[in-house]
């Protein structure tokens, strides 16, 4: 697993590695372009809408899915408890 903010600093080699993504909003338009060269399967609907993912959404593209989807997570509040 390859986790970053920066994927640009990723080497093409590594991005050969990886076939699963989750892309969370990114408005770096070089970083797009570098995305969109490299991770094959997302329309360009969904491309335009990267920049403007809310907390919560991203775009995810996994080898077992017929096309990749915008998702969206809406975390319920929890509270951290200790057990015995």
């Amino acid at each position: 697993m390859f986790v970053t903010q920066l994927p640009q600093h990723l080497s093409r080699q590594v991005f050969g590695l990886v076939n699963s993504y989750v892309l969370h909003k990114i408005t770096d338009a070089q970083v797009i372009n570098t995305l969109r060269h490299t991770v094959s399967g997302i329309d360009d609907g969904l491309w335009g809408r990267l920049p403007g993912l809310t907390p919560g959404q991203a775009i995810v593209s996994f080898p077992h899915m017929t096309r990749p989807l915008l998702v969206s997570i809406d975390p319920i509040p929890a509270e951290l408890r200790l057990v015995d």
